[in-house]
């Protein structure tokens, strides 16, 4: 995994190509015939009541040196504790009506990160939503023992970066123990910028550019008159199928909607080898290139509205179905889609009990002092982006027939048609924990 420091320096000559290339893609509807799983921004806005600063920005980091930490070994409890905050927030964060986004995962990161700046009461709520009670040290352990184990390859990449935005003003004192702690468990970048030129919202939006591969141009508009730091966090995943889908893959047929709709739309269709069976779902996954990611498809069985289901999951039951595959021979079809995502979780988070965080009274004396007033959260924003298509390229074609069992022919054959609303989600294949997470309610151009 590189470093953001490194990640940044070698996307940066090639940002603009990349920009330019990806919407000409993204405008013909071609992905060069590879799956791009979801690009996301988690972005939390502090707010206080403080001056716009009129010093020059520089790097905070810069005489701060990531020391060496122990990584805490993933198991049982922090699985439980990482799924049950990921199917709560997608409960809380699937509209009605509309496709649905999120990466638990870069959610995680970027409160866990700021965690590390709370205190009292404001902190015992932000572990008990994020973490299930698991104490902050412990967190921040896992959570590097986790990122570090994801690895990347160039058939799967996976790019995860951290920095911290602050206002440049005399009045505000940032800790160094938070700047340390998040060099050392989340290799975070940090800058002192000004707050009063628009210069910095377009430095911003262009570290937002440069570490999604251009295929999210930026977070933010204009900075907010009040605020006092921006901690973002994105996460870039493109990466291949381990089986082809060949021209005579893809079909056209009728995709239903949530309200009834019918569209045409292609399907790529194929065989896979892990059936998902729950009370009320079946699915299947289906890997990517190296092994070290799936992609999962659950849909609802016939008369269940797919947002009774979503509302019905629990993380224990997502472990259980993810667990407990079967090695079974599944028919399957797969709509190609495309589409954007944003949502302010800010009320949603409160909801799950992270309430003090975003009251002028909270605590994040942790984090940093200002004479001007009291730090709390303002906003939560949230920012994906999603392609689905056939995988074309030569080079990463392998065989898309799937043996019967040694024993002799397969006695069950399922068939799974992704043709109405369903839920899908990009999982670690050691853990199954989602970093990312959807619903498609409909195909409508």
């Amino acid at each position: 995994m590189k470093s953001n420091a490194e990640f940044t320096a070698a996307v940066y000559e090639k940002a603009e190509g990349l920009r330019r290339k990806q919407n000409r893609r993204n405008k013909a509807a071609k992905i060069s015939g590879i799956v791009i799983a979801p690009l996301v921004i988690a972005v939390l806005l502090i707010t206080g009541v403080l001056r716009p600063g009129l010093i020059g920005s520089h790097n905070l980091m810069a005489g701060i040196e990531p020391q060496a930490v122990a990584p805490q070994a993933i198991d049982a409890r922090f699985r439980a504790a990482s799924a049950e905050f990921a199917i709560e927030l997608f409960r809380h964060a699937n509209p009605d009506d509309k496709n649905a986004l999120i990466s638990p995962l870069s959610i995680m990161l970027a409160l866990s990160m700021t965690q590390n700046g709370a205190g009292g009461e404001t902190l015992v709520q932000m572990q008990r939503a994020v973490g299930r009670d698991i104490p902050l040290d412990e967190m921040n352990r896992y959570l590097a023992g986790y990122v570090a184990g994801l690895d990347s390859s160039p058939e799967a990449k996976l790019a995860i970066a951290i920095a911290i935005w602050l206002r440049d003003d005399p009045s505000l004192r940032v800790h160094e123990a938070f700047l340390q702690a998040n060099a050392n468990y989340y290799n975070a970048a940090a800058y002192r910028a000004d707050f009063a030129s628009q210069q910095t919202a377009a430095d911003i939006n262009r570290w937002v550019n440069q570490n999604t591969d251009g295929m999210i141009d930026g977070i933010i508009d204009e900075i907010d008159a009040n605020a006092i730091m921006y901690l973002l966090n994105t996460l870039a995943f493109d990466a291949k199928w381990s089986s082809v889908y060949h021209k005579e893959n893809v079909h056209r047929d009728v995709f239903t909607g949530l309200d009834g709709q019918t569209t045409m739309v292609d399907f790529l269709r194929s065989t896979e080898s892990h059936f998902i069976e729950g009370p009320d779902v079946t699915g299947f996954t289906k890997s990517y290139q190296g092994g070290q990611f799936n992609f999962v498809a659950l849909l609802p069985n016939e008369g269940l509205d797919v947002r009774e289901y979503v509302q019905s999951l629990t993380g224990e039951q997502w472990l259980s179905l993810l667990d407990n595959t079967s090695n079974t021979i599944v028919r399957t079809a797969l709509p190609k889609f495309s589409y954007e995502y944003d949502l302010e979780l800010k009320d949603l988070l409160a909801d799950m009990g992270m309430i003090d965080a975003f009251e002028p009274t909270a605590d994040f004396s942790r984090m940093a002092h200002s004479q001007q007033g009291n730090i709390f959260i303002g906003s939560v924003l949230h920012k994906t982006f999603i392609s689905v298509t056939e995988q074309g390229t030569r080079a990463a074609a392998v065989t898309s027939v799937i043996p019967a069992p040694a024993a002799g022919p397969p006695t069950r054959i399922e068939t799974v048609i992704l043709d109405r609303p369903f839920v899908y989600a990009i999982v670690d294949s050691q853990t199954n924990l989602p970093l990312f997470i959807g619903t498609v309610m409909d195909l409508q151009p």
